[in-house]
């Protein structure tokens, strides 16, 4: 098999270096798909997700919908599109931005997949995409939303590498305000096991008064910048688990420099009057979305300027207005030929429409072929592959990851321009393919991935094994010396021109250039290390970044020195031995554990 950035899937010698997980990770991810996928209890409205209070026309996670801008309360938005206006402000519409007509606005489709990167779930979007082009040529790019659980961070690197994009979905996969007791009944059906107890250790229901919010978003980024060397420039957006989300998640996201959120949905179909099918648009003057469903977010009541909303679009069965859909639409019908009718009727709205995004919004491990416990897919994925040939028969339609559709929506391209659109061009990382670096390319990476001894699920590694499982209260661990020592991505080179084993970067042009940014994501720092032992928490990792909030803390990381990746960072004296360097680690990382255990009883 060929290796994602070619059209296909890793090799299968690195496919077994990835390998490793016992038959308990299997179980227990059943046992959280079959959680999301549960009817809603009907005297247990306060601990059911939202999208599960919304209505009971469909069993999957986001399936029901609110009126939206059909409601009172939406009709509350007011945006002055004279004063809000492009490249950083735009107004909730239906119309394309930038004054195109509809019929000469590129037709975006926007797949999305939720929850876990590994073999099973990157083996179905190549399925579906690595054979598709867009009409420039270029290989389509999709968004994954990726939270820590069942995840393989080498994976999430190669995807990233590949060109595809990488968002946040908070590390434990939890909605919002995600008090401690709640999420103790709610993921114990999911979550046994160490990781399960670290996050919880300590965390008695009398201290159920947090909102953890912000160290699980900002934990997920971190820990993908420091073991998946996904740079922070690059983690721009953000969807709530279970489409769960509230004012103080928004507000989490602005104050920690994110470009955008995808959690809030449209209600009715894109063609019909007073939809609110709308275009992405920013939060300057509130959400125009899930008005009826969530609080302080609507009517201007949370004002965010710069932070986008891409609205995720529902599908509709054919002429009835009141049945809808929205992720994973084919588990909720045994007729294949029905979802298909619902798929093509739906886009039809858009592209007849106002040609609106339309978005698959996946969670892919349930198109998993050969997934213990699972149904075999066979019908399902066969059904996507029609409805996927049969759109791109359709003139000006492009199939986008969510950056470069909001890359669009800054400067917008009519059909005849969109082909030069920088956004969508082709992008190879010419890297020479003799260089033994481990860098998420298969050419470059056979033998190099590090196996880190979790026991909860598979984990490879370019950057480094903690000593222990990440969490939301300490999301960057110290490093495990004793497996490989691997420095963390510095702020000056790019994920795949460095080499975590040399701690160089292996490209000195200019057509290298890179820098990364700070975001002020807090200081979840434990003792960094100089760049050649990286044995704290991300040496290099916390760097440079339009920070649009207000106060949090920078997260900052290496200082960049003479050449790219080359680094200086705070360390522990390298005279001391192995041994007496991972002890003192160790008890920082245990005091600073302890230290927010505090603060948390506090």
């Amino acid at each position: 098999m060929a290796h994602p950035h070619s059209g296909g899937l890793a090799p299968s010698s690195l496919l077994e270096e990835r390998e490793g997980a016992g038959a308990q990770v299997f179980a227990r991810h059943l046992d959280r798909l079959k959680l999301e996928r549960e009817p809603a209890a009907a005297d247990d409205s306060a601990a059911v997700p939202f999208w599960k209070r919304q209505s009971t026309t469909s069993s999957g996670e986001g399936q029901a919908i609110s009126n939206g801008s059909n409601s009172a309360e939406a009709a509350g938005y007011t945006c002055d599109d004279t004063t809000c206006v492009l490249p950083s402000c735009h107004c909730a519409s239906v119309n394309p931005p930038g004054r195109l007509s509809p019929k000469n606005t590129p037709q975006f489709i926007t797949v999305t997949a939720d929850d876990a990167v590994n073999t099973f779930t990157i083996e179905v979007l190549d399925y579906l995409l690595s054979k598709r082009k867009n009409p420039n040529g270029c290989q389509p790019k999709m968004t994954y939303f990726n939270s820590l659980m069942y995840s393989n961070y080498s994976m999430v690197t190669d995807w990233f590498v590949a060109g595809n994009e990488i968002a946040d979905h908070t590390m434990t996969h939890v909605g919002d305000p995600p008090a401690v007791s709640a999420k103790r009944s709610t993921l114990s059906a999911s979550m046994t096991g160490e990781i399960f107890d670290r996050i919880f250790e300590g965390l008695t229901p009398s201290h159920a008064c947090c909102d953890l919010t912000p160290t699980e978003i900002n934990g997920n980024l971190a820990a993908l910048n420091a073991f998946s060397g996904i740079p922070l420039v690059e983690l721009k957006g953000f969807r709530a688990p279970m489409l769960n989300f509230s004012s103080s998640t928004l507000t989490t996201l602005h104050t920690s420099g994110f470009l955008y959120d995808s959690s809030a949905t449209s209600a009715s179909p894109a063609d019909v009057a007073a939809t609110d099918a709308y275009w992405p648009y920013t939060l300057d003057n509130g959400l125009a979305n899930n008005c009826l469903d969530v609080t302080g977010v609507c009517k201007g009541a949370l004002k965010l300027p710069g932070l986008w909303e891409v609205p995720m679009h529902v599908v509709f069965e054919a002429n009835n207005a009141s049945d809808i859909h929205l992720m994973d639409p084919w588990l909720d019908s045994e007729d294949m030929s029905e979802v298909l009718a619902w798929l093509r009727s739906s886009f039809l709205s858009h592209y007849s429409g106002n040609r609106q995004p339309f978005g698959l919004y996946t969670h892919p491990i349930h198109l998993a072929v050969n997934y213990p416990g699972l149904t075999n897919p066979t019908a399902q994925r066969e059904m996507l592959q029609e409805f996927l040939d049969w759109v791109q028969t359709f003139p000006d339609v492009w199939f986008v990851k969510n950056q470069q559709l909001l890359a669009w929506m800054r400067d917008p391209k009519s059909n005849n321009q969109i082909a030069q659109s920088p956004a969508l061009q082709c992008s190879t990382p010419a890297v020479d393919a003799s260089l033994k670096i481990c860098n998420g390319l298969a050419q470059n990476e056979a033998g190099l991935l590090l196996q880190c001894p979790f026991t909860e699920f598979s984990w490879t590694n370019c950057y480094g094994c903690p000593v222990t499982p990440p969490t939301p209260q300490n999301p960057v661990p110290a490093q495990n010396t004793t497996l490989g020592v691997r420095a963390h991505l510095p702020t000056n080179c790019s994920t795949p021109f460095f080499d975590p084993v040399g701690n160089r970067c292996t490209c000195a042009a200019s057509s290298c250039d890179f820098t990364d940014q700070t975001r002020p994501i807090g200081n979840y720092s434990t003792p960094l290390s100089d760049g050649n032992s990286a044995t704290g928490a991300a040496g290099g990792s916390f760097r440079a970044s339009e920070a649009r909030g207000t106060s949090n803390t920078l997260l900052t990381g290496s200082t960049s020195t003479s050449g790219r990746g080359s680094s200086t960072q705070t360390s522990i004296p390298r005279q001391l031995s192995t041994a007496s360097q991972l002890l003192i680690r160790v008890t920082l990382a245990a005091a600073l554990a302890f230290a927010t255990f505090l603060i948390l009883l506090s």
